[in-house]
């Protein structure tokens, strides 16, 4: 039953996860969620041989699943609901899901921001922003969102912000005008359709912070969780994995801990106190 529901799902375009059933069962499918940058559809044809090869190596029979929308992703991964992930950085840095998940490897170098502009467009520095409109992907999205957003606030610069569904939205909507500006980030932007990555500036790179992990579900049998993680950790030795990991824009893959995600917990706070302080002075402002 859960194979024909997520088969469904996907078919269908919820991209709805099921929550991991405890036990063993011989002919078990495990699913495995990917944070949604980019449209669900892109997000499963992107992510397609790169499953067919983990699944081929693991020996596990394994589902692509992702969301309609970032929010619904944290939502999904909070109650525990994939077997294995590739997961946000904020999500996975919130403390709550320490006991949840726990990350087994993650991208070798570090993730920044992007903020986008149009390519005519006259904003050339980070404070030019000052009283526009910029869209994020959503307001957990780390790097795309939360990154820009605190450093735009340090930097003293007020805007309006306003979230669509995916990094494609953001990048769709600031090509034809429709705000200012768009936070992203290189990957997904050098993944666009030219014609619309054409028209498009990036204006300004964040800080780096550790990048997104890959992460298996505390329910999940060890056992099971080990042949996921030598599989994962294989293919990324390997020349093929290599090019499967390019095409996906990751890069070069290592173990990881939950600790290297500290500095990712220390500016989700830095942001709370950010967002705090300009709302204040919103209230304060005649």
């Amino acid at each position: 039953m859960q194979t024909l529901i997520l088969r469904l799902a996907i078919v269908l375009g919820c991209f709805c996860a099921v929550p991991a059933a405890s036990g063993q069962e011989p002919d078990r499918e495990y699913t495995f969620g990917v944070v949604p940058e980019q449209s669900p559809a892109r997000i499963i044809r992107m992510w397609a041989p790169f499953i067919s090869q983990l699944e081929k190596m693991s020996g596990l029979n394994i589902r692509l699943v992702t969301a309609p929308s970032v929010t619904e992703f944290h939502q999904h991964v909070a109650e525990g609901y994939y077997d294995f992930g590739y997961l946000s950085a904020s999500a996975f840095a919130a403390t709550e899901i320490a006991t949840v998940y726990h990350a087994v490897a993650r991208q070798a170098t570090s993730l920044n921001g992007i903020v986008v502009v149009r390519e005519d467009s006259p904003f050339r520095r980070i404070k030019d922003l000052n009283n526009t409109r910029i869209l994020f992907p959503s307001e957990e999205a780390f790097s795309s969102s939360i990154i820009p957003r605190a450093e735009l606030h340090a930097a003293g610069v007020r805007f309006e912000i306003s979230y669509v569904d995916s990094h494609d939205s953001v990048y769709m909507a600031v090509a034809r005008g429709l705000a200012e500006a768009g936070g992203g980030v290189e990957r997904t932007f050098s993944s666009i359709p030219r014609d619309i990555r054409s028209q498009l500036r990036v204006m300004y790179r964040t800080h780096p912070y550790t990048s997104h992990p890959f992460a298996v579900s505390n329910r999940v049998d060890d056992e099971v969780g080990q042949k996921f993680t030598d599989a994962l950790l294989e293919i990324a030795e390997s020349p093929g994995g290599k090019i499967l990991f390019n095409a996906l824009g990751i890069g070069n893959i290592i173990e990881a801990k939950n600790s290297d995600w500290d500095d990712v917990r220390e500016i989700l706070e830095a942001e709370k106190v950010a967002e705090a302080a300009a709302a204040n002075a919103e209230k304060e402002t005649p």
